[in-house]
């Protein structure tokens, strides 16, 4: 069983359904680290929500580059290690500012509880985020 997880968790695989199941995984998991993030600074920190957003987001994207570098995709990069982090961090800009004005609408305009807007967040930006990557990934042959 051990061995079974290092393999689909841990392991360098080129095995595209398991670097897949390692997407879905750890991003679930930053997900849910997102959400107790934001959840500490308004709630623990009296940080406003927007700010706490900002900041929990770029935590969890910096965990995110590093588990996608050490677990989830382990080809190397055709168009360099600076070009792909560049491309990585304006993703990233365009991501946060996505999942906050979508947080912020869902939250200051429709009223909705902002844990539960911060969840829609997450889907509308992991699904640009998606978008995004692919366009630059096939592009650059990644």
């Amino acid at each position: 069983m051990i061995n079974l997880v290092k393999r689909l968790l841990f392991n360098k695989t080129d095995d595209s359904k398991i670097t897949l199941l390692r997407y879905v995984f750890y991003g679930g998991l930053v997900s849910v680290i997102n959400i107790i993030l934001l959840y500490v600074f308004v709630e623990f920190l009296k940080i406003d929500y927007t700010i706490s957003n900002i900041i929990s987001m770029i935590i969890c994207i910096t965990i995110t580059y590093i588990l996608s570098k050490l677990f989830i995709f382990s080809r190397k990069v055709s168009i360099g290690r600076k070009k792909e982090f560049l491309s990585y961090v304006i993703i990233s800009i365009i991501s946060i500012g996505i999942d906050t004005l979508v947080l912020y609408i869902c939250t200051s305009l429709l009223s909705i509880y902002y844990l539960l807007s911060k969840i829609i967040a997450i889907i509308v930006s992991t699904g640009v985020n998606f978008i995004l990557k692919r366009m630059i990934y096939e592009k650059y042959k990644i």
